[in-house]
């Protein structure tokens, strides 16, 4: 058996696509257009959202006030036309919410933030950077993903669907904890003629985001 580290490997380029655009979205500080490269950031307005697609057919779901910069997205070949993709962003501040194609990866996708990493194969999560407290919370709701503290990667720890870290500064190892369990929607009428919206909320919650959308597979925050 032959390894060959991937860094000498021949790579190419591919593009993120950005399927969908509303209100504020900017790419390198201008009009966001239909396509995301490697080493660009794309940042969402107040009134903003987008949907991008990474070329292993990943998507993110980027809500209203966010930040991030795509730091890797190249097919990393051994046979010409052939290859396996890798990919990593990294969040500056708001959130990202990542549901990983599950195929085969040159290394699992990953979100690096100033203070955490997460990476995965192929599951749905989401990723919150606060800049205001340089903490990083990351919210698993299928499958499996492994967090670690940037600056102490060895101590990884695997997050399970219904559990969640919050990794700041100066945390040692990722603390897993419960979710919240899913808002009761058998209350809520199929159709609201009005934009006033009551929903019964855990005792115990201190705040939960809520996500509307128009279909399941065009999610807008």
């Amino acid at each position: 058996m032959l390894k060959i580290p991937l860094r000498r490997l021949r790579t190419e380029a591919a593009s993120a696509r950005i399927v969908s655009a509303h209100g504020e979205v900017r790419v390198d500080g201008a009009a966001a257009g239909t396509s995301l490269a490697a080493g660009q950031t794309l940042r969402t307005g107040a009134d903003g959202s987008a949907a991008v697609e990474l070329a292993d057919g990943s998507r993110l779901l980027v809500p209203p006030g966010t930040e991030f910069q795509l730091t890797q997205s190249q097919r990393i070949a051994a046979r010409q036309g052939e290859g396996l993709f890798a990919g990593s962003m990294r969040p500056l501040r708001g959130s990202l919410e990542v549901l990983a194609a599950k195929v085969l990866r040159a290394k699992p996708l990953e979100v690096q933030t100033p203070t955490a990493v997460i990476d995965v194969r192929g599951t749905e999560y989401r990723v919150r950077h606060d800049d205001t407290d340089n903490t990083s919370r990351n919210e698993v709701l299928e499958g499996r993903v492994r967090a670690e503290v940037a600056s102490a990667r060895e101590r990884a720890t695997e997050v399970g669907a219904g559990f969640g870290t919050a990794i700041d500064a100066s945390a040692s190892a990722p603390q897993v904890v419960p979710l919240l369990p899913a808002l009761d929607r058998a209350s809520l009428p199929e159709r609201f003629e009005r934009p006033l919206i009551r929903i019964a909320l855990p005792a115990d919650a201190g705040a939960v985001r809520v996500q509307v959308a128009a279909t399941a597979a065009s999610r807008r925050s």
